[in-house]
C-alpha cells in the first residue's frame, strides 16, 4: 500500500480497511462515519485494485474514487493521499 502525496508505504493484508492502514502509516486520512454511509473517506486510486468489504466486489481504475473505510487492497494499491 502506497500513499503517493505523502510518500508513505505500509504493508497490509486483504482484511484491513485502507483507512486504518493509512492512519497506521501516519497519513492524514479523510473520514467521517467509518461505515460507508457518509462518503467522507473517499480517495482517488492511482493504481491497483480494491475489494469492497460489504460486497466482495473487486474494482479500481486510475482516478476512480473509492471509500477507504469499506475497501481493502486486492492487489498492490496506490492512493493519491
Amino acid at each position: 500500500m502506497r500513499f503517493t502525496r505523502s510518500g508513505r508505504t505500509i504493508a497490509g493484508d486483504q482484511a484491513t480497511p485502507l483507512l486504518i492502514l493509512g492512519e497506521d502509516a501516519g497519513v492524514v486520512m479523510p473520514s467521517g462515519c467509518r461505515m460507508g454511509i457518509c462518503f467522507g473517506c473517499v480517495a482517488p486510486v492511482r493504481s491497483g485494485q480494491v475489494r469492497d468489504l460489504r460486497t466482495n466486489q473487486v474494482h479500481g481504475e486510475a482516478g476512480e474514487l473509492i471509500q477507504t473505510c469499506i475497501s481493502t487492497a486486492a492487489t498492490d494499491v496506490e492512493l493519491e493521499l
